[in-house]
């Protein structure tokens, strides 16, 4: 019986099959075909209004549903809503349409999927957590950064510029918001 098992030192050292070494010289002759490179990012993609956006999911933390909005006794910052439980712990919670420059509310028709639901979205940097409510969250997208198109020149003058750049999808132009910027505009501004 000790006959058909192989000791680990054995099992380690014994030669190949003929057959598993011809299969591998196969396979590392053959000429190797180049792999274009491609830089995707993971988008989180959403609405505040009219406007859709995308952000990258290395700050997102988060979709949660609407919450409770309390707010603060003289609260001077217009971009805080106000204090949001999330999972226990109370947060911060912002508006981005005032920080981006968006007014106005979404056009009918103007919605990708035939029901909306209000969501607000948690995202974290470093040791900050901020919440913002969104009129509508698609989901994650991933993207070649190579298809984003720069910046329209009527949004780049705009002193609020928080855009790497915009893309196409599903017919609507989409913002991919620069995270790094938004966060840190965030910290300093509250």
């Amino acid at each position: 019986m000790e006959d058909e098992f192989y000791p680990a030192d054995k099992l380690l050292t014994r030669k190949p099959d003929h057959d598993y070494l011809e299969e591998w010289t196969t396979m590392v002759q053959k000429e190797k075909v180049a792999r274009k490179l491609t830089r995707d990012y993971s988008l989180l993609l959403f609405r505040i209004h009219h406007e859709w956006f995308g952000l990258s999911t290395a700050v997102f933390n988060h979709v949660c549903e609407n919450k409770a909005i309390h707010s603060i006794p003289f609260k001077k910052n217009p971009m805080i809503l106000g204090l949001v439980n999330i999972g226990g712990q109370i947060r911060v919670c912002v508006t981005l349409d005032k920080l981006l420059n968006i007014s106005g509310s979404a056009e009918k028709g103007d919605e990708l999927s035939s029901v909306v639901y209000d969501r607000m979205i948690v995202i974290e940097q470093e040791e900050n957590v901020w919440v913002f409510p969104v009129d509508e969250v698609y989901g994650i997208f991933q993207f070649d950064v190579e298809k984003m198109e720069n910046v329209p020149v009527n949004v780049s003058k705009s002193s609020a510029n928080y855009l790497k750049g915009v893309f196409l999808w599903k017919g609507k132009r989409i913002g991919f918001l620069d995270e790094e910027l938004l966060c840190y505009s965030l910290k300093t501004s509250l």
